[in-house]
């Protein structure tokens, strides 16, 4: 009786802790085939669900990543890419301490002559900062604004101002502030 009675619990407690979850079969009054085909179609979403959300969570990792270091990688390019316009930007500045450039925007002992002959030097000196240091900006255009009237550029030549110079805001700009780069 001892072994009956402990087989009974033993069936007992079968049918009440783990076969809780498939408590819902026993109410489905149908075949064994029918039964079995639902514990299988369960116990194979499980696995798919725990697998996609485990792939899931590693594509996103994976993703983020990338992204963190794309925009690191072209953080690095852009920071690059300033620094050589400034590079070049010193270089450019350079012309505006050269003597041609000196003597053409100076206002005293000008002739026609000579203002002519330091243009064409200043445009000389423009071809051979280009060709000497290769630039490879996004400077385009120098000017030279000399407050005796002789301005020149590196793509027009000589000019002359529509107006005064102190009225353009970049001028009016730099004049208030010398020393400050724009």
């Amino acid at each position: 009786m001892a072994a009956v009675t402990t087989l009974s619990l033993g069936v007992r407690a079968m049918r009440s802790l783990p076969w809780r979850f498939f408590r819902p079969l026993q109410r489905i009054n149908s075949s064994l085939r029918a039964k079995l085909l639902m514990i299988f179609a369960i116990l194979t979403t499980i696995p798919l669900g725990v697998v996609g959300v485990v792939s899931y969570s590693r594509s996103y990792s994976t993703i983020r990543e990338n992204i963190t270091g794309s925009a690191t990688q072209i953080a690095s390019q852009l920071n690059k890419s300033i620094e050589l316009v400034f590079r070049d930007s010193e270089k450019f500045l350079k012309i505006g301490n050269h003597d041609t450039t000196i003597a053409f925007v100076n206002p005293y002992r000008q002739t026609e002559e000579r203002t002519y002959r330091s243009a064409m030097a200043i445009i000389e000196l423009f071809r051979l900062f280009r060709e000497i240091y290769e630039f490879d900006t996004q400077i385009r255009d120098i000017y030279v604004l000399g407050f005796n009237g002789n301005h020149i550029s590196e793509l027009e030549g000589c000019f002359a101002l529509s107006r005064e110079m102190e009225s353009i805001p970049t001028v009016a700009r730099i004049l208030s502030s010398p020393g400050e780069v724009f």
